[in-house]
């Protein structure tokens, strides 16, 4: 699985599907995410990657993508 298709992987686990024939640029906040489905996707991004993710990205500035995502792992 690439970067894309783990995040992807992480965001359902949210309940947030993403088509592959999507823009990845769209904001994901559009399809509902809201501050504890953040914080549950975070958890599942750092769980999955096996990292974590210093305090100053977990910052939302209102505008989350599945591009920032991936390029912040």
């Amino acid at each position: 699985m690439n970067r894309k298709e783990k995040m992807e992987y992480c965001l359902e686990q949210i309940g947030i599907v993403i088509d592959a024939d999507e823009d990845i640029d769209e904001n994901i906040l559009e399809y509902g995410l809201d501050s504890l489905s953040y914080i549950h996707l975070i958890c599942a991004i750092e769980e999955l990657f096996q990292i974590e993710i210093p305090d100053q990205y977990l910052i939302s500035n209102g505008m989350l993508t599945l591009r920032s995502l991936i390029l912040m792992v």
